[in-house]
């Protein structure tokens, strides 16, 4: 998975196409814009609550220093789809995500991880949201707010943590961020690199 390393916000490359009985060379520019990034933890069986305290949750501390730690796995998904699914082996559990976002100033934004079950979210250590009922997918910041909220990112790097239950059918769930202000995207904000990968190419 070391390639992964090499993922950029922005990805350019340039194709070059030679056209038949023209002298010249055609070229056309491409944009690839990068995956997003996610550490994956075990899925836990019993007991299938959100409320109990697995042990990844208690090294929370540690994780917003920007560390891996153990007993994660990572992964890359093209867009905002959380596919969790196949982790479960369609059966109950419960299991933890973790992500990081680098965002260049302080701002105001809208956090949500619309799912057909129920989850807990945290930014930067802190419990910012959990469902407040199971509602149908609806990936929209302007709809139900059962699994949105607005939060504040700090300048720099941010640490988002979920917990999310799976119980007796297969889970459903994406990850949105977005402005506050106009509930659109961020182009200036990092969310397909780690922390300490940054630090390994200073």
């Amino acid at each position: 998975m070391k390639h992964l390393q090499k993922i950029y916000t922005s990805n350019e490359c340039t194709a070059k196409i030679l056209l038949y009985s023209r002298p010249r060379v055609m070229s056309i520019p491409i944009v690839f814009v990068g995956g997003f990034r996610w550490l994956i933890s075990e899925v836990y069986r019993e007991p299938l609550s959100l409320d109990t305290v697995f042990s990844l949750e208690k090294e929370l501390d540690l994780y917003i220093k920007g560390v891996k730690g153990e007993g994660w796995r990572e992964v890359a998904w093209p867009e905002n789809n959380l596919e969790i699914e196949p982790f479960f082996n369609r059966k109950p559990g419960v299991i933890y995500l973790r992500h990081y976002i680098y965002s260049p100033s302080r701002r105001k934004v809208v956090i949500g991880v619309p799912n057909n079950s129920r989850m807990k979210l945290w930014l930067n250590n802190k419990l910012i949201h959990e469902t407040i009922k199971p509602v149908p997918l609806r990936p929209s910041p302007t709809s139900d707010r059962s699994n949105y909220t607005e939060a504040e990112l700090r300048e720099g790097w941010n640490h988002i943590m979920i917990k999310i239950i799976r119980e007796n059918k297969p889970i459903e769930a994406r990850f949105i961020i977005v402005s506050s202000e106009w509930n659109k995207g961020m182009p200036d904000i990092i969310q397909c690199r780690f922390p300490w990968e940054a630090r390994d190419k200073q």
